[in-house]
């Protein structure tokens, strides 16, 4: 028989069966694919909440406490403090910033082993553990040499020294004394000059955390591994099947089978996180979690058994609704059934004829009905549906009897669901009970009638049960009669916004602890120049309560009146810029408090930009007694450092001489070692037993007439009974009353000096020496033409005399009467010569000087230099005051500086057509002054100020040593007298002497 004979009741009953055999099976499969899927997803969805708290633990416990403490001592003022202030002060701020290192050590001991800081030249300043201070310091340099810890924390001193200020960075972590350890550190900016000043170290326990790892239960079983950056394991399940080189295979990206030698199911899974610190965002560890395959199979057991008694009973319905309809539905629904067919089209002016009565004509009846109301309504709804779906805020509707009928996909996506698993659920699968309305029956009208909810703060559930905030309005559904349908429900997620609420709140809280607490006073100026915040050292220091001068003009208040107008000026500029000559500078000032009284301050102030205005916080603290004590402790520090420090021996002896105490030098003088040995002695015990009673009658006066001695030479002896020369000054130290109550003696060691004093003679008379040879040498010319000039005549006269003999023509007058003259010019010759081996003579130490004539002097000058200032064609002139008085000199050393000075001026007198040297000796006011004056090339003003220095000379090289000048001006010193050199370009030179008589 064919298929179409058949009756329409079989042909819909094959059908019917059939297709719902299909449609039982498919259904079966995407169930169980489904609920495959929702599971697994669950699962990682479980899993990952899970792998994010054990993450967010981490930055709660460790992370955020780390960063915000760095970052706090960072910037706090009194850091800054120590590092510019000076060596007297710096202990004090030192022992602050101890104190706050110690706060923030016993607020998180469970965390910081240690806290310290290096500065920028490597050195440990400060170190504390749990409530001690640690005062064995050390540096870079030793921590790289040692162990782990050591050598990590100079590898992350070395990085932070290459960054900016400000930075977070850490190393490890590593395995210290059984238990894992990391070091972290932030780089402390120069407060003066910015750039490196050192580095702020937090050494800290990674135990607390890796005991929170280990207690971690996933489905009754620890699933996490935790790996540190370079994926070293340091924490594993000791339940996992997994073996270490599997994880590491997965974090290379590696096959399973390549590590294991099995085939890796399908369902095995790796979720990882990491967790970061530091302020590039630095990976510290990587926390894995490993879902092995026996977890996921236990979990689809139970969606099997459910599907196949799902697929089952939905073929029974199915085969029971199809064998039903069969029976009852003829022509009519066949008729219905293309009418739809229509409708589905688009066509919605089909209509279907009534065939038959009772509920298939009602039906039809009921179909035609619907067609016209579904042309009218399908365009609004269409429109309603696109407005649902593009809702951003959670949306859900509910009937009378509190079950869901719509939900839209925003709603889905924050409470964890799909599609219409919410749909015919009670409303407290979403809304918390605590927050549930009365939904009972008859309850709905008294809902409406109290006022729609608007905008109330209440919490969801999601589908993993986690409570989330919302912001919940509700209104009521009501028909044209004023019945009430069902309720709307709006909700909007305020996860984040509460959470940034409450981290606001706990920053509120620490800064609010921190100010009220602070021993500063802590000051915050509005744009307007007014108080807006006044913490309690405020008014400790200033006088001012809170109530008093919030509100009020601060310059006005709290800054001397001569400042007014420089204040006013500056705070425009800050107005507009936030910039200032004080701002982010810590400077010393004065301010006024409210009795008017001026006191110093320490300011440092920053700059808010708060609202779009610019805000100043002003931290200022009273430096009253500060600067008292630095005054008073600096001079105490100086006077005792001075001394501690002298090359001279300072002693304080009582006035019968007792040595109460002595410096460093004393007892390296008298060769002792230890201050001891000498505290007790007498001063006089020092002082050789010839010179010890003049020495203790000399302090005895001194002390009755409380004065001062100058210094005094004495032979003292040391330890080992050496006697040395010793220079020794007494002043007698007062009481307060102006009593004489101690002696103070310094005493210095000359012997060195005495030393130095007899080179500098010998050489001093070395080079005078020296110079006299270059003397010599340089007039000998004329010398010998001085010498020749009376030979010759000796000579000349002995060829006459052989002569006359020869010619027997002697005349013994005339011949007695040239002997005279023979006689005389010989003397001449031994005049020159002896006076020739005076001068040359080197002079001996402590030669005993003359009385002589200064025109002595000048005279045996000129046996020397005379002829050779004949043969230069120089005209001399001589202007000599009669009765000079005698002088106490060393002639030699005179007629040594006159041959200079006429060296020089023959020098100068070269090219010179007239040349002239005129030489004038008076006396005048106690003085002999020789001048000695040429109209020679004379200098420049600036080569006159320099001839006297050793060795500087304008002659050629080869010409001149530049010492003759020097010397005379030594010698000149000498004898008590001065020198000085005029000199004009062209115009000749003069140099004067003056001698005192």
């Amino acid at each position: 028989m064919e298929f179409r004979n058949i009756s329409i009741f079989y042909r819909l009953l094959f059908w019917f069966i059939g297709i719902s055999v299909v449609i039982a099976v498919v259904s079966g499969v995407i169930y169980y694919s489904f609920s495959t899927t929702i599971i697994r997803e669950s699962m990682e969805k479980q899993l990952n909440n899970i792998l994010q708290s054990s993450v967010s633990y981490f930055d709660r416990g460790y992370t955020d406490h780390i960063e915000g403490d760095l970052k706090l001592l960072e910037a706090m003022p009194i850091l800054d403090n120590m590092l510019t202030a000076g060596r007297d002060s710096m202990y004090m701020y030192k022992s602050d910033v101890e104190k706050l290192f110690l706060d923030i050590s016993r607020y998180h001991s469970d965390i910081y082993l240690s806290l310290s800081f290096i500065d920028h030249k490597g050195v440990e300043k400060i170190k504390v553990e749990g409530n001690k201070r640690i005062k064995k310091y050390g540096t870079i340099h030793q921590y790289a040499h040692g162990d782990v810890c050591d050598r990590h924390i100079s590898l992350l001193y070395e990085r932070l020294k290459r960054g900016n200020p400000g930075d977070i960075m850490f190393e490890g972590p590593f395995f210290e004394k059984d238990r894992y350890v990391f070091v972290v550190a932030v780089n402390k900016r120069e407060p003066e000059i910015g750039g490196f000043g050192g580095m702020i170290l937090f050494h800290v326990d990674l135990s607390g955390y890796l005991t929170y790892i280990s207690e971690v239960s996933i489905f009754g079983r620890n699933l996490i591994w935790l790996l540190d950056k370079n994926n070293n394991i340091i924490f594993s399940p000791s339940n996992s099947i997994f073996s270490p080189a599997l994880v590491q295979s997965f974090l290379e990206g590696r096959k399973t089978e390549e590590s294991e030698g099995r085939k890796t199911e399908e369902s095995e899974r790796f979720l990882k996180d990491e967790t970061f610190i530091g302020s590039a965002a630095q990976s510290l560890l990587k926390v894995l979690i490993y879902i092995p395959p026996d977890v996921f199979s236990s979990q689809m057991k139970s969606a099997v058994r459910l599907t196949f008694l799902v697929t089952s009973l939905m073929i029974l319905i199915a085969a029971l609704i199809a064998y039903i309809i069969s029976k009852q539905l003829t022509t009519p629904i066949t008729t219905l059934v293309n009418a739809s067919l229509s409708i589905g089209k688009g066509d919605f002016n089909v209509k279907v004829p009534v065939l038959s009565g009772g509920e298939m004509g009602l039906l039809s009846k009921t179909f035609n009905s619907m067609t016209d109301n579904l042309q009218k309504t399908t365009v609004s709804r269409d429109y309603m549906d696109n407005i649902i779906r593009s809702i951003i805020d959670t949306l859900i509707v509910i009937n009378e009897k509190g079950k869901i009928k719509t939900v839209n996909e925003a709603t889905n996506k924050l409470l964890g669901y799909r599609g219409d698993e919410l749909i015919d659920k009670p409303l407290d699968l979403v809304l918390a009970s605590e927050d549930l309305f009365d939904l009972r029956e008859g309850e709905f009208c008294k809902i409406i009638a109290k006022g729609n909810i608007d905008n109330e703060e209440k919490v969801y559930l999601s589908k993993t049960g986690r409570k989330i905030p919302v912001l919940f309005s509700a209104s009521g559904i009501i028909d044209a009669r004023g019945d009430v349908l069902g309720i709307v429900c709006i909700a909007r997620d305020i996860s984040e916004l509460k959470q940034a609420a409450e981290t606001l709140r706990e920053s509120e809280e620490r800064a609010r602890a921190i100010t009220e607490t602070a021993s500063e006073s802590i000051i915050l100026m509005d744009n307007n120049g007014c108080i807006s915040y006044w913490n309690p050292a405020s008014e400790k220091i200033f006088g001012y309560t809170s109530q008093e001068i919030i509100g009020k003009y601060l310059h006005s208040l709290i800054v001397p009146q001569r400042y007014y107008g420089l204040y006013k000026k500056g705070f425009e500029n800050f107005k507009q810029t936030g910039q200032g000559e004080v701002v982010g500078k810590l400077m010393e000032l004065s301010a006024v408090r409210k009795n008017g009284a001026e006191f110093p301050i320490e300011l440092s102030v920053s700059a808010i930009y708060l609202k779009g205005t610019w805000h100043a916080i002003g931290m200022v603290r009273d430096v009253t007694e500060l600067k008292q004590a630095r005054v008073e402790r600096i001079k105490a520090e100086e006077v005792s450092q001075i001394i501690e420090v002298m090359e001279d021996g300072v002693g304080i002896a009582t006035p019968e001489l007792s040595l109460k105490d002595v410096n460093i030098s004393w007892t390296g003088i008298f060769g002792y070692d230890e201050k001891s040995e000498v505290v007790g002695k007498s001063i006089a015990d020092f002082i050789v037993k010839e010179e010890r009673d003049k020495f203790i009658e000399r302090v005895g006066n001194i002390f009755e007439e409380r004065r001062s001695s100058r210094p005094y030479n004495y032979r003292s002896v040391n330890k080992e009974g050496k006697e040395f020369p010793t220079q020794i000054s007494i002043s007698v130290r007062k009481n307060d009353r102006g009593a004489p109550e101690e002696i103070v003696c310094v005493l210095r060691d000359i012997s060195v000096i005495k030393e130095m004093e007899e080179e500098a003679r010998v050489k001093e008379i070395n080079m005078l020496a020296i110079s006299k040879l270059a003397t010599l040498g340089e007039v000998a010319t004329g010398i010998a033409h001085e010498i020749n000039q009376p030979l010759a005549y000796i000579s000349g006269f002995i060829q006459n005399l052989e002569i006359a003999f020869d010619e027997n023509s002697v005349n013994p007058e005339k011949v007695k009467e040239k002997l005279k003259r023979a006689y005389k010019q010989a003397g001449r010759i031994t005049d020159i010569i002896q006076h020739l081996r005076t001068f040359g003579r080197k002079d001996q130490i402590g030669a005993a000087k003359d009385e002589i004539g200064i025109e002595d002097i000048l005279d045996n000058t000129l046996l020397i230099m005379g002829e050779r200032i004949r043969l230069n064609n120089i005209n001399l002139i001589r202007k000599i005051e009669e009765g000079l008085p005698v002088l106490t000199v060393n002639a030699n050393q005179l007629e040594q500086v006159f041959i200079n000075l006429f060296q020089n001026s023959i020098d100068a007198l070269k090219e010179i057509k007239a040349a002239e040297i005129k030489v004038t000796i008076y006396s005048d006011n106690g003085m002999v002054i020789t001048e000695f004056i040429d109209n020679g090339e004379g200098m420049k003003k600036e080569v006159a100020n320099k001839i006297f220095e050793p060795f500087y000379t304008t002659k050629e090289v080869g010409k001149g040593t530049g010492l003759g000048l020097s010397i005379v001006y030594g010698i000149i010193k000498e004898h008590n007298g001065t020198i000085h050199c005029e000199s004009e370009l062209n115009r000749g030179t003069s140099f004067t002497i003056k001698i005192p008589i």
